[in-house]
C-alpha cells in the first residue's frame, strides 16, 4: 500500500475504534492497534527532511498508540520526530503528547490506567474574569470534590460511613483520581478530574465503577440545583452520607457574588452529561434538619473564632470551640456525625463562622465554612 492508502486505513480504523471503545466493545483494543500499525508504515515512508509531514504523521501515529497502550512505542515516534527539526507548534504539541506518555509510563509501573470518563469543573462569575482566581475558591473547591468522589465511592459500595482515618484500600486501590492541568476562558476556570483503574480489570467484589460515581454524584447535584430535597433524602439514605453531601455541596456552590456559577460535565460514551449550580450555597439547606431534632424553642447563633479546639474521638460527643475575639473561648459545639473529617477538620487553624443551633442545653453545628471576615481581608490583601 502507498502512503495515502495507509493513512486511510488508519484514520478508519481509529474512527471504527473510538466508536468501539464508546460502546464499551473488546474489540476497539484490535481496532486501534490496526490504525497504529497503518500509521507507523505510513510515517515510515516518509523522508524527516519532507516537513511538516514527517512530524505530522509521526505525532498521529504516537498518539495512536497511546490509545493501544503502546507507550514506548509512542516514546520512540515522538522522539524522531522532535529530532527531524519539525515547526515549533508542532514541536509543542509533540512534547505535550510526551508528557501523557510519561504520565501514562508512570501509571503503568503501578498497574494503572485512566478511564475514558473524564469530570470537569468550571468556575465561572467576576472570580474568573482573567488568568488569575483566588486559590482558596479554587483549591477548596477541587479538595471537596475529591472527597465527594472518594464519599460516594464508599456509600455505593455500602461501606459504613467512615469519621476517620484514610480512604479505605478496597476503594483507593480501583479509583485513583488525578487532576489535570486548569483551563481558563472566557469569565470561567475549569480544571478536569480523571480516575485511575488497576489495569488487569480484577474488580473487587463491592468497588463501584467511576462512571458509576460520577454520574451519581451529578444526579445529586441536579437534585441540590432543582430544590428536590426530599428526592435526595431518598437516594441518600443514611443520615451521615446525607450530611456529609449536603456540606461539601455547600462549600462547592458559587456565592453568589465573586462565583455566580459552578458547572460539572461528564462524558459517558456519546453522551455528554452537564449540571449547572447556580444556586447560592447559603440557599442550599442546612444541616440541622438532618443533624438534630430542632424544636420550636430551638436558639440558632453564629460564633466567629479561630478553630483552635476539636475532638472527634467519640463520634456521638465529637466537639469543637472556636477562639472568640474577646479571646475566650466559645460554648462547645457538638459536631454530628459526617461532618468532622470532611468539614471541620480542614479549616483547622483558620478564622471561620460557625452556624449552630442550641437544643436542650446543647449547642449543635449546623453549618462552618471560612469567615466571611476573613474572605474579605484576603481579597483586600491580594489587590494591593
Amino acid at each position: 500500500m502507498n502512503l495515502r492508502a495507509l493513512h486511510a486505513s488508519a484514520m478508519a480504523r481509529a474512527e471504527e475504534a473510538a466508536q468501539a471503545r464508546r460502546k464499551g466493545h473488546k474489540k476497539a483494543l484490535a481496532l486501534f492497534e490496526q490504525a497504529f500499525e497503518s500509521e507507523r508504515q505510513a510515517a515510515s515512508l516518509v523522508s524527516s527532511d519532507n516537513e511538516p509531514t514527517f512530524s505530522v504523521l509521526h505525532r498521529s501515529a504516537a498518539s495512536l498508540a497511546i490509545d493501544c497502550g503502546r507507550f514506548r512505542d509512542a516514546e520512540k515516534l515522538i522522539s524522531r520526530a522532535l529530532a527531524a527539526e519539525p515547526p515549533d507548534e508542532i514541536a509543542e504539541e509533540l512534547r505535550e503528547l510526551l508528557d501523557q506518555v510519561y504520565f501514562n509510563m508512570s501509571l503503568n509501573l503501578r498497574g494503572l490506567a485512566l478511564e475514558e470518563e473524564e469530570f470537569e469543573m468550571t468556575i465561572s462569575g467576576d472570580l474568573a474574569r482573567s488568568r488569575y482566581v483566588q486559590s482558596d475558591e479554587l483549591i477548596g473547591r477541587m479538595d471537596d470534590m475529591k472527597r465527594l468522589i472518594y464519599r460516594t465511592a464508599e456509600r455505593r459500595a455500602n461501606l459504613p460511613f467512615r469519621e476517620a482515618g484514610a480512604v479505605p484500600k478496597a476503594i483507593k486501590d480501583e479509583m485513583d483520581v488525578y487532576i489535570s492541568s486548569p483551563n481558563e476562558g472566557h469569565n470561567r476556570f475549569s480544571v478536569n478530574f480523571h480516575v485511575a483503574r488497576p489495569r488487569s480489570q480484577t474488580e473487587l467484589w463491592r468497588s463501584p465503577k467511576p462512571a458509576q460515581v460520577i454520574n451519581d454524584i451529578m444526579s445529586c447535584l441536579e437534585l441540590v440545583e432543582r430544590k428536590e430535597e426530599k428526592k435526595l433524602e431518598r437516594k441518600i439514605e443514611d443520615p451521615a452520607y446525607l450530611r456529609n453531601f449536603l456540606g461539601l455541596a455547600r462549600h462547592l456552590a458559587p456565592d453568589g457574588q465573586a462565583v455566580k456559577a459552578v458547572g460539572f460535565s461528564a462524558m459517558h460514551g456519546k453522551i455528554n452529561r452537564q449540571v449547572t449550580v447556580t444556586r447560592p450555597s447559603r440557599t442550599i439547606p442546612s444541616f440541622k434538619g438532618y443533624a438534630v431534632a430542632v424544636t420550636e424553642d430551638g436558639v440558632e447563633k453564629l460564633f466567629t473564632g479561630q478553630l483552635l479546639a476539636a475532638d472527634g474521638s467519640d463520634k456521638r460527643q465529637a466537639y469543637i470551640q472556636v477562639v472568640l475575639q474577646s479571646g475566650r473561648p466559645s460554648p462547645k459545639v457538638r459536631v454530628p456525625e459526617g461532618m468532622m473529617a470532611d468539614i471541620v477538620r480542614p479549616l483547622w487553624e483558620e478564622r471561620v463562622d460557625v452556624q449552630c443551633v442550641q437544643v436542650s442545653g446543647v449547642w449543635n453545628l449546623v453549618d462552618i465554612r471560612r469567615s466571611t471576615e476573613a474572605h474579605t481581608l484576603a481579597k483586600a490583601i491580594e489587590s494591593v
